[in-house]
């Protein structure tokens, strides 16, 4: 079952932009990159962006799905 969850998880493009986001801040605020606010903002705009478009693309997807049937 766990097994399960987390194979769906890592295969969801959204969840894994999400960790890498999480990652970015968290590598940041302990001082493993020495990213300034802008560079920091841009990046975090970029993986928000692409998590948008990707749930747009999964919404139409999955529309496209409901009219088939």
């Amino acid at each position: 079952m766990l097994k399960q969850v987390l194979r769906d998880l890592f295969s969801s493009k959204k969840a894994v932009a999400a960790m890498a986001s999480i990652g970015v801040i968290v590598a940041n605020s302990v001082g493993l990159t020495a990213l300034s606010e802008t560079t920091l903002t841009m990046i975090l705009a970029t993986i928000a962006t692409f998590i948008f478009g990707q749930g747009l693309a999964d919404f139409g997807k999955e529309k496209a799905k409901i009219e088939v049937e």
